[in-house]
């Protein structure tokens, strides 16, 4: 299994340990590269765009909340793609334009939808692999405290609406808007 974007490696060390399968954790990111390795993942520098693997090389790969953040994203399908064994996988997740809806609307600010969601990620998908499903799930954040939801904005690099954050009111439920990709059969 491939995991590209795989941050700190937690979901590769899992798969690794519950599934025992192969992982190689990428990430564009040379901190993340080494928070994976600190828990003995096998993880490459790597941009999805431009994977350093033969094709044919994977029976699976895991893009989990990292699609929509890549661009040119049909660039990195098309590597996925590329590396996929024929009858292989790819699992993706992603959020929506709903997603914890509620939180944003504390802030008074519109969240948007990602460039690749809920909302548009089987017609993405659909113009790489000839069998797209989508299998919705419910999931909710629970902001214990005003501290707890300042910290979510600053890792989203939305500090800037802190202070609109209310000073009462918690804990906040936030529903979420969350969908798996399971996609296969290379156009």
């Amino acid at each position: 299994m491939l995991e590209v974007g795989s941050g700190t490696g937690a979901f590769a060390a899992r798969m690794t340990k519950e599934i025992g399968c192969e992982v190689i954790a990428t990430d564009s990111s040379a901190a993340m590269v080494s928070a994976s390795r600190s828990r003995g993942m096998a993880a490459i520098l790597a941009d999805v765009r431009e994977l350093p693997f033969r094709e044919e090389s994977f029976d699976a790969v895991v893009a989990a909340w990292m699609l929509y953040h890549v661009s040119p994203l049909n660039q990195a399908l098309d590597e996925i793609v590329r590396v996929l064994r024929p009858s292989g996988r790819l699992v993706a997740i992603t959020n929506g334009r709903d997603h914890l809806s509620e939180l944003w609307r504390a802030v008074e600010t519109e969240h948007g939808e990602p460039a690749f969601s809920v909302e548009n990620g089987a017609a993405i998908l659909q113009a790489h692999f000839s069998c797209v499903e989508q299998h919705d799930v419910a999931t909710c954040a629970i902001f214990e405290s005003r501290a707890t939801a300042a910290a979510y904005l600053r890792s989203l690099a939305q500090g800037h609406l802190v202070e609109r954050l209310p000073q009462s009111g918690w804990p906040l439920l936030a529903r979420g808007a969350t969908t798996v990709f399971v996609a296969g059969g290379a156009m």
